[in-house]
């Protein structure tokens, strides 16, 4: 089996205010016929779809290409060290990366006709989700909570929402939120690298006072002195991780105590096999996310 080719896959769909979100999928197909999937991501969607384009069709294409999809892991380590002196090894290249190994397991799963779960070995059955909103300066606490409430009756057990600038509005509309949704649910905040050390504590005493689980990102993630001491004096615990990238940067994170919380994510960090390596550093070093209570069968 060979792949014959890598494109790229920019789409662009309109969310629930009519805004346009971008996507970038790429697309792995082989001699056999066997064709994968996989999904490039910065976070959010993929603000800039055309320029990863660009990485995956002229910088990755040609180190895939010809090559036996079934080493995911070798074909990896080869678009990593190509890229890393010429492209880096932040950012848009490993997400671009990610994307393509994720892909590559797809061949590899529909090739075998099994799951990744029974390739790679399943740990739960089940997962707890939450789900994720948008900004609290987008509407009032109805509005949001309208957002949430089909997730909920599903039963999901937590929420995310997202503070901006405006922050005694957003603060106070997180508070009306809070009232409205049952005691047992989970309430995380993230703060997007809006903020400075100060800010950011004051800020953590009130999301405390609300209940808050987590607080997410909310200093440049280059300010790395500075997360130290907020992660230090903090009144919640502070979640960082979906601007790490591969096991290097998640290894210095809890060397240097930089989060409470750490959140890998395979489409960000360099792939699944790169989380999987990362998990083991995470388990008597810092706490993944877990609901207050189980999630309802």
């Amino acid at each position: 089996m060979k792949v014959v080719s890598l494109k790229a896959i920019p789409i662009t769909h309109f969310d629930h205010q009519n805004l346009p979100l971008n996507y970038l999928f790429v697309r792995v197909e082989t001699d056999d016929g066997v064709i994968g999937y996989g999904e490039v991501c910065d976070s959010y969607a993929c603000t800039n779809p055309l320029s990863v384009a660009a990485i995956v069709e002229e910088a990755l294409a040609p180190l895939i290409v010809d090559e036996d999809p079934r080493s995911v892991e070798r074909l990896t380590f080869k678009m990593r060290g190509w890229t890393r002196r010429r492209l880096g090894d932040q950012g848009v290249v490993i997400q671009a990366i990610s994307g393509v190994e994720i892909a590559l397991w797809d061949v590899l799963g529909k090739a075998q006709s099994k799951s990744l779960s029974e390739m790679l070995g399943r740990q739960s059955d089940r997962i707890p989700v939450y789900a994720s909103g948008t900004f609290l300066q987008e509407g009032p606490p109805e509005w949001h909570m309208k957002l949430f409430e089909t997730c909920l009756n599903k039963g999901v057990r937590a929420v995310k929402v997202r503070i901006a600038l405006d922050i005694s509005s957003d603060l106070k509309t997180l508070r009306a939120l809070r009232s409205l949704i049952n005691d047992d649910i989970d309430i995380m905040v993230d703060g997007s690298e809006h903020y400075t050390v100060a800010t950011a504590l004051k800020i953590s005493k009130t999301l405390d006072d609300i209940g808050v689980r987590f607080f997410e990102e909310p200093i440049p993630q280059h300010h790395r002195e500075g997360i130290v001491r907020l992660v230090e004096k903090s009144s919640v615990p502070i979640a960082y991780g979906e601007h790490l990238f591969t096991i290097h940067d998640f290894q210095d994170c809890l060397t240097h105590k930089r989060a409470d919380v750490i959140q890998p994510d395979a489409a960000l960090c360099g792939g699944i096999a790169e989380a999987r390596n990362i998990a083991p550093l995470l388990q008597h070093t810092a706490q993944w996310w877990r609901p207050m209570r189980p999630q309802a069968r």
